[in-house]
């Protein structure tokens, strides 16, 4: 703990090198746009335990920026909403996403990035446990995925891909009883 608050977007830009980053246990409200541009060797940033409650929308979504990064670790912050980023990072390399223990309750995508079939397997890992999500159906709509075949197919090309969703206060209701019956059919099992 080095009750770090805030990092300037150029902070690591001289550090080409970098391939392993842990900033875990302090203060820090938000991680900037950029702060990773010139960081083409790391593997592994780890910012657990601080109070971020903000993700610049291009610090991960970026394809051709750290192509070697395979694990982000943002377990328990304050995030509310999460953008499409980790379904990117994870169809351009295998990525451990941890995203536990924060506060959820919208995804969205403000990226503009779609999946379709076409575009290859998504293969990674993507905790979400314990957050504040309510709809399954929230994964199609703000991630804005056209159909929930598109879903299906991304997941269908690798057997190795797992999002952990569980511990979040899930509705069932009868708009979500045509996602789940979707899913259901095609023998996800939860």
């Amino acid at each position: 703990n080095n009750s770090i608050t805030s990092l300037d977007p150029e902070c690591f830009g001289t550090l080409i090198s970098l391939q392993y980053l842990e900033i875990t246990c302090n203060v820090l409200t938000d991680i900037p746009d950029h702060v990773f541009d010139h960081n083409m060797k790391l593997e592994q940033c780890d910012f657990a335990y601080n109070r971020i409650a903000s993700i610049g929308v291009h610090v991960f979504a970026n394809p051709s920026n750290l192509p070697q990064l395979n694990f982000i670790g943002l377990r328990n912050n304050a995030l509310r909403t999460l953008d499409v980023w980790p379904i990117l990072r994870m169809n351009v390399r295998p990525t451990n996403i941890n995203i536990a223990y924060n506060s959820i309750e919208q995804l969205t995508n403000e990226i503009g990035w779609s999946y379709n079939c076409d575009r290859g397997p998504v293969v990674g890992v993507l905790k979400l446990v314990y957050n504040r999500l309510t709809r399954l159906s929230e994964f199609q709509h703000g991630w804005r995925f056209p159909t929930v075949i598109d879903i299906i197919c991304m997941f269908s090309k690798s057997k190795r891909t797992k999002i952990t969703i569980e511990s979040n206060d899930y509705i069932c209701d009868c708009i979500e009883y045509e996602f789940i019956n979707i899913i259901d059919s095609w023998g996800f099992k939860s």
